[in-house]
């Protein structure tokens, strides 16, 4: 079993990644049995960069659980072009779940950025996903895209949830607020998601 944790101290304002592909925080569990991250960050997450990744989790490889728990108290902001702010992956065998949550506004401004990519792809028997957006989810970015969630998995039991406390919004040519891609044998969708949708 493999746990890790990492939290932004108290001076730490925000965690950004500002050059060319480059990363701010990358963690990832490769453990068998089962693997978990937590990941605590108190101000704005933003990647600002050509490319770049502010914030990437993932638990991938032969575990049979593997969870990912993100907290952002700010903003989260994809401004450089194709970057992406939060990248979340679970790819375990039994068992994989995505929460996140995110105190402030999920926006892509950046031409093909995506604010927040939250992606289940793994022979999972039960899988759940649950994002929270206190604010607003906007894609005013050329091609962008909010908020990315979804499950490739050839699941049991799949549960969606996601909620947006303010608007969903895209402004951007060619630009994406809220784009849930699904492919599962059983579906419970909240519904917030089916307003966000609409």
């Amino acid at each position: 079993s493999t746990q890790s944790r990492s939290s932004a101290a108290s001076d730490v304002y925000k965690r950004q990644a500002s050059g060319d592909a480059s990363r701010g925080m990358m963690l990832m569990s490769t453990a068998d049995a089962s693997g978990s991250l937590s990941v605590d960050v108190g101000g704005s997450i933003g990647s600002l960069g050509v490319g770049a990744t502010a914030l990437s989790a993932s638990t991938i490889g032969n575990s049979s659980a593997g969870d990912i728990d993100v907290f952002a108290g700010g903003d989260v902001v994809a401004d450089g072009e194709g970057s992406t702010a939060v990248d979340l992956l679970s790819d375990a065998s039994a068992t994989g779940s995505i929460a996140a949550k995110l105190g402030g506004t999920v926006m892509a401004s950046g031409h093909s950025a995506t604010g927040v990519r939250a992606l289940q792809q793994a022979v999972s028997t039960v899988g759940h996903l649950n994002v929270n957006v206190g604010g607003n989810v906007l894609a005013t970015g050329i091609d962008s895209t909010g908020l990315v969630g979804g499950s490739t998995a050839n699941v049991i039991s799949q549960i969606t949830e996601l909620v947006i406390g303010g608007g969903a919004e895209a402004s951007g040519n060619g630009s994406t607020a809220v784009d849930l891609a699904l492919d599962l044998s059983l579906i419970h969708i909240s519904e917030p998601t089916r307003q966000a949708e609409i």
